[in-house]
C-alpha cells in the first residue's frame, strides 16, 4: 500500500493530500478486517486449514495458522479428491 502510495505522490504530487487520506481510510478497514479475523481465532485450537493454492501461506503466516495443501499438480481437487480427503 505504502509503495503504491508514494509513486501516486511521485507523479502526482498536487493530489497527495487526496492519496494520503485514501491510504490511511484503506489501512484503517484492513487493520479492521485483521481484528475481527484476530477474535474470530482467539479461542480455536486446531489452528490448521487446507488449501489447494498456496498464496494463504501468507495469510497462515500473518495468523499464527498452519496450512496442510490439498492441490495437486497445482490444480485444485476435484469432488472425488475431497471426498478421499476427508474419507
Amino acid at each position: 500500500m505504502e509503495n503504491t502510495y508514494q509513486a501516486l505522490v511521485e507523479i502526482d504530487p498536487k493530489n497527495k493530500d487526496y492519496y494520503q487520506q485514501n491510504r490511511d481510510r484503506y489501512l484503517q478497514k484492513l487493520r479492521g478486517t485483521e481484528d475481527k479475523i484476530n477474535q474470530s481465532l482467539q479461542e480455536k485450537t486446531n489452528r490448521k486449514i487446507l488449501v489447494y493454492h498456496l498464496s494463504w501461506a501468507y495469510f497462515c503466516k500473518e495468523f499464527e495458522m498452519e496450512h496442510l495443501s490439498i492441490q495437486k499438480e497445482g490444480k485444485e481437487p476435484t469432488l472425488q479428491g475431497m471426498a478421499q480427503l476427508v474419507e
